[in-house]
Protein backbone atom coordinates (compact mmCIF):
# COMPACT_ATOMS: atom_id res chain seq x y z
CA UNK A 1 0.00 0.00 0.00
CA UNK A 2 0.75 3.71 -1.24
CA UNK A 3 0.03 7.23 -0.27
CA UNK A 4 0.84 10.71 -1.62
CA UNK A 5 1.38 13.45 0.55
CA UNK A 6 2.36 17.47 -1.50
CA UNK A 7 4.16 20.37 0.02
CA UNK A 8 3.92 23.84 -1.59
CA UNK A 9 5.82 27.15 -1.20
CA UNK A 10 4.89 29.97 -3.45
CA UNK A 11 8.41 32.13 -3.30
CA UNK A 12 11.34 30.03 -2.46
CA UNK A 13 14.52 32.12 -2.44
CA UNK A 14 17.72 31.02 -2.84
CA UNK A 15 18.34 29.75 0.95
CA UNK A 16 16.88 26.44 1.72
CA UNK A 17 13.84 26.83 3.63
CA UNK A 18 11.07 24.07 4.42
CA UNK A 19 8.35 24.07 2.45
CA UNK A 20 5.08 23.86 3.93
CA UNK A 21 2.70 21.03 3.85
CA UNK A 22 -0.47 20.87 1.89
CA UNK A 23 -3.34 20.63 4.09
CA UNK A 24 -4.36 17.16 4.61
CA UNK A 25 -6.97 15.22 6.18
CA UNK A 26 -5.27 11.86 6.51
CA UNK A 27 -1.92 12.68 8.22
CA UNK A 28 -0.55 14.67 10.35
CA UNK A 29 0.80 17.88 9.04
CA UNK A 30 2.53 21.22 10.87
CA UNK A 31 3.42 24.46 9.95
CA UNK A 32 6.86 23.24 8.21
CA UNK A 33 6.52 19.69 8.36
CA UNK A 34 4.79 16.28 8.70
CA UNK A 35 4.55 13.25 10.92
CA UNK A 36 5.97 10.43 9.26
CA UNK A 37 3.41 7.81 9.13
CA UNK A 38 2.82 3.89 9.65
CA UNK A 39 3.58 3.82 5.57
CA UNK A 40 6.98 5.05 6.67
CA UNK A 41 8.98 4.06 3.29
CA UNK A 42 9.77 6.95 0.85
CA UNK A 43 8.81 5.52 -2.37
CA UNK A 44 9.88 8.70 -4.81
CA UNK A 45 9.56 12.52 -4.65
CA UNK A 46 8.75 14.56 -7.59
CA UNK A 47 9.87 18.68 -7.71
CA UNK A 48 7.85 20.70 -9.42
CA UNK A 49 9.23 24.58 -10.38
CA UNK A 50 10.99 26.87 -12.36
CA UNK A 51 14.74 27.61 -11.33
CA UNK A 52 15.05 25.02 -8.51
CA UNK A 53 18.34 25.01 -7.12
CA UNK A 54 18.31 22.64 -4.59
CA UNK A 55 16.26 20.54 -2.94
CA UNK A 56 16.83 18.61 0.48
CA UNK A 57 14.97 16.34 2.42
CA UNK A 58 15.10 16.27 6.64
CA UNK A 59 13.90 14.10 9.47
CA UNK A 60 15.67 12.75 12.48
CA UNK A 61 16.59 9.57 11.28
CA UNK A 62 17.93 10.62 7.66
CA UNK A 63 20.20 13.07 10.34
CA UNK A 64 21.68 9.80 11.78
CA UNK A 65 23.71 9.16 8.66
CA UNK A 66 23.88 12.51 6.28
CA UNK A 67 20.12 14.55 5.14
CA UNK A 68 19.34 13.26 1.83
CA UNK A 69 19.88 15.53 -1.15
CA UNK A 70 17.67 15.28 -3.76
CA UNK A 71 19.39 15.11 -7.42
CA UNK A 72 16.75 14.71 -9.81
CA UNK A 73 15.31 18.07 -10.59
CA UNK A 74 15.12 20.39 -13.69
CA UNK A 75 16.77 23.59 -13.36
CA UNK A 76 14.78 26.25 -15.38
CA UNK A 77 12.13 24.72 -17.04
CA UNK A 78 8.45 23.59 -15.77
CA UNK A 79 7.55 19.88 -15.53
CA UNK A 80 7.38 17.86 -16.89
CA UNK A 81 9.28 18.57 -19.92
CA UNK A 82 9.15 17.68 -23.49
CA UNK A 83 12.24 18.11 -25.94
CA UNK A 84 10.49 18.49 -29.68
CA UNK A 85 12.34 17.48 -32.71
CA UNK A 86 12.05 17.89 -36.17
CA UNK A 87 14.06 15.21 -38.01
CA UNK A 88 14.27 17.10 -41.27
CA UNK A 89 10.44 16.93 -42.56
CA UNK A 90 7.30 18.20 -41.90
CA UNK A 91 7.08 16.30 -38.68
CA UNK A 92 8.15 17.19 -35.23
CA UNK A 93 8.73 14.36 -32.95
CA UNK A 94 8.56 14.74 -28.66
CA UNK A 95 11.17 12.55 -26.76
CA UNK A 96 13.19 12.85 -23.61
CA UNK A 97 10.07 13.20 -21.58
CA UNK A 98 11.34 13.95 -17.79
CA UNK A 99 8.94 14.11 -14.90
CA UNK A 100 12.45 14.87 -12.57
CA UNK A 101 11.02 12.09 -10.45
CA UNK A 102 13.74 10.59 -8.15
CA UNK A 103 12.55 7.12 -7.89
CA UNK A 104 13.09 5.15 -4.37
CA UNK A 105 11.21 2.21 -5.32
CA UNK A 106 13.47 -0.69 -4.97
CA UNK A 107 15.56 0.72 -2.29
CA UNK A 108 13.22 3.02 -0.18
CA UNK A 109 14.27 5.67 2.27
CA UNK A 110 13.23 4.19 5.94
CA UNK A 111 11.64 6.96 8.12
CA UNK A 112 10.91 6.39 11.68
CA UNK A 113 7.11 6.52 11.71
CA UNK A 114 6.00 9.11 14.14
CA UNK A 115 8.98 11.23 13.57
CA UNK A 116 8.59 14.43 11.70
CA UNK A 117 10.14 15.02 8.11
CA UNK A 118 10.13 18.02 5.90
CA UNK A 119 11.57 19.29 2.39
CA UNK A 120 13.78 21.98 2.09
CA UNK A 121 14.28 24.10 -1.09
CA UNK A 122 16.27 26.78 -2.95
CA UNK A 123 15.93 29.05 -5.90
CA UNK A 124 18.82 29.00 -8.01
CA UNK A 125 17.89 32.63 -8.32
CA UNK A 126 15.84 34.82 -7.52
CA UNK A 127 12.10 33.55 -6.28
CA UNK A 128 9.68 30.37 -7.36
CA UNK A 129 6.77 28.72 -6.28
CA UNK A 130 8.42 25.00 -5.81
CA UNK A 131 5.47 22.20 -5.27
CA UNK A 132 7.19 18.57 -3.53
CA UNK A 133 5.08 15.51 -4.33
CA UNK A 134 6.00 12.45 -1.74
CA UNK A 135 4.96 8.57 -2.07
CA UNK A 136 5.30 6.78 1.24
CA UNK A 137 4.58 3.21 1.41
CA UNK A 138 4.86 0.35 3.26
CA UNK A 139 7.55 -1.84 1.47
CA UNK A 140 9.03 -1.81 -2.25
CA UNK A 141 5.96 -2.09 -4.72
CA UNK A 142 4.67 -5.46 -5.75
CA UNK A 143 3.31 -5.06 -9.36
CA UNK A 144 -0.06 -6.57 -9.98
CA UNK A 145 -0.86 -8.56 -13.46
CA UNK A 146 -4.13 -10.46 -14.26
CA UNK A 147 -7.09 -9.09 -17.07
CA UNK A 148 -6.70 -5.45 -16.70
CA UNK A 149 -8.95 -3.38 -18.64
CA UNK A 150 -9.21 0.07 -19.05
CA UNK A 151 -12.38 2.71 -18.50
CA UNK A 152 -12.92 6.46 -19.40
CA UNK A 153 -14.00 8.69 -16.65
CA UNK A 154 -15.28 12.44 -16.50
CA UNK A 155 -14.39 14.17 -13.94
CA UNK A 156 -16.62 17.10 -12.12
CA UNK A 157 -14.66 20.02 -10.07
CA UNK A 158 -14.25 23.15 -8.99
CA UNK A 159 -10.82 23.03 -8.07
CA UNK A 160 -8.58 25.84 -5.50
CA UNK A 161 -5.18 25.87 -6.44
CA UNK A 162 -2.47 24.52 -4.24
CA UNK A 163 -4.94 22.51 -2.57
CA UNK A 164 -6.30 18.82 -2.93
CA UNK A 165 -9.64 19.21 -3.59
CA UNK A 166 -12.49 16.58 -4.42
CA UNK A 167 -13.38 15.65 -7.35
CA UNK A 168 -16.27 13.07 -8.68
CA UNK A 169 -15.87 10.36 -11.06
CA UNK A 170 -18.87 10.18 -13.68
CA UNK A 171 -17.61 6.55 -15.34
CA UNK A 172 -18.85 6.30 -19.16
CA UNK A 173 -19.85 2.77 -19.23
CA UNK A 174 -21.51 1.19 -16.40
CA UNK A 175 -19.78 -1.41 -14.22
CA UNK A 176 -21.01 -4.97 -13.80
CA UNK A 177 -22.27 -5.98 -10.76
CA UNK A 178 -19.34 -7.32 -8.49
CA UNK A 179 -15.64 -5.97 -6.96
CA UNK A 180 -12.71 -4.29 -8.18
CA UNK A 181 -9.28 -3.52 -7.80
CA UNK A 182 -7.49 -0.30 -9.08
CA UNK A 183 -4.55 -0.61 -10.39
CA UNK A 184 -3.55 2.23 -12.43
CA UNK A 185 -4.90 5.37 -12.99
CA UNK A 186 -4.21 8.08 -15.81
CA UNK A 187 -5.34 12.18 -15.12
CA UNK A 188 -4.24 13.86 -18.45
CA UNK A 189 -5.94 17.26 -17.43
CA UNK A 190 -3.77 20.70 -17.79
CA UNK A 191 -3.31 22.41 -14.50
CA UNK A 192 -3.27 19.15 -12.52
CA UNK A 193 -0.14 18.53 -10.80
CA UNK A 194 -0.88 15.15 -8.75
CA UNK A 195 -4.06 12.84 -8.28
CA UNK A 196 -5.06 10.48 -5.16
CA UNK A 197 -7.49 8.15 -4.58
CA UNK A 198 -10.09 8.02 -1.88
CA UNK A 199 -11.93 4.76 -1.16
CA UNK A 200 -14.54 3.78 1.09
CA UNK A 201 -13.53 2.35 4.24
CA UNK A 202 -9.64 2.94 3.28
CA UNK A 203 -7.63 5.46 4.92
CA UNK A 204 -4.78 5.82 2.57
CA UNK A 205 -4.66 7.69 -0.30
CA UNK A 206 -3.03 6.29 -3.38
CA UNK A 207 -2.42 8.48 -6.58
CA UNK A 208 -0.17 8.98 -9.48
CA UNK A 209 1.62 12.28 -11.07
CA UNK A 210 -0.84 14.36 -13.79
CA UNK A 211 -0.60 14.68 -17.32
CA UNK A 212 -0.97 17.65 -19.04
CA UNK A 213 -2.38 15.80 -22.20
CA UNK A 214 -3.26 12.07 -23.01
CA UNK A 215 0.26 12.60 -25.56
CA UNK A 216 2.43 12.85 -22.00
CA UNK A 217 2.85 9.04 -20.64
CA UNK A 218 2.71 8.41 -16.90
CA UNK A 219 6.60 7.75 -16.03
CA UNK A 220 7.42 4.21 -16.24
CA UNK A 221 6.89 4.09 -12.07
CA UNK A 222 3.35 4.60 -12.65
CA UNK A 223 2.49 2.36 -15.31
CA UNK A 224 -0.56 0.29 -14.99
CA UNK A 225 -0.14 -2.70 -12.35
CA UNK A 226 3.33 -1.21 -11.54
CA UNK A 227 2.45 0.33 -7.74
CA UNK A 228 0.41 -2.39 -6.86
CA UNK A 229 -3.32 -2.28 -6.63
CA UNK A 230 -4.70 1.29 -5.31
CA UNK A 231 -7.93 0.05 -3.51
CA UNK A 232 -11.16 -1.95 -3.72
CA UNK A 233 -14.31 -1.04 -4.54
CA UNK A 234 -17.78 -2.30 -5.44
CA UNK A 235 -20.29 -1.16 -8.42
CA UNK A 236 -22.05 0.73 -5.91
CA UNK A 237 -18.48 2.36 -4.13
CA UNK A 238 -16.89 3.76 -6.97
CA UNK A 239 -14.01 5.63 -5.47
CA UNK A 240 -13.21 9.22 -5.79
CA UNK A 241 -10.30 11.61 -6.57
CA UNK A 242 -8.83 14.07 -4.51
CA UNK A 243 -6.66 16.94 -7.28
CA UNK A 244 -3.75 19.50 -6.26
CA UNK A 245 -3.52 21.59 -9.42
CA UNK A 246 -1.85 24.73 -10.09
CA UNK A 247 -5.37 26.47 -11.64
CA UNK A 248 -9.00 26.46 -11.40
CA UNK A 249 -9.84 23.09 -12.90
CA UNK A 250 -13.52 22.24 -13.76
CA UNK A 251 -13.38 19.31 -15.59
CA UNK A 252 -11.61 16.66 -17.14
CA UNK A 253 -11.21 13.38 -18.36
CA UNK A 254 -9.17 10.22 -17.09
CA UNK A 255 -8.66 6.80 -17.25
CA UNK A 256 -9.30 3.97 -14.43
CA UNK A 257 -7.63 0.33 -14.49
CA UNK A 258 -9.04 -2.34 -12.88
CA UNK A 259 -9.15 -5.65 -12.49
CA UNK A 260 -12.80 -7.23 -11.54
CA UNK A 261 -11.89 -9.62 -8.55
CA UNK A 262 -15.48 -11.08 -7.66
Amino acid sequence: MFTVVAFYKPDVGTTLTPIPPVKDEHIVWYADSIRVPELNKLLAIWVYGTNVGQVRLVSPSLRADWLEDVPTFLVGDTLPQVQPVNEGGSGVYKVELDYAICDYGSSPLELTAGERFSVEAAAASGTTPVYVVCWFGDGVPSPVTGRIRTMRAALVCNTTPNEWSSATLVLGQALAVGTYSLVGLSVPVPGVLAARTIFSGQWWRPGVPGQTSVSVPLPHKFAVGSMGAFGSFTNETVPQLELLTTANVTAGTCYLSLIKTA
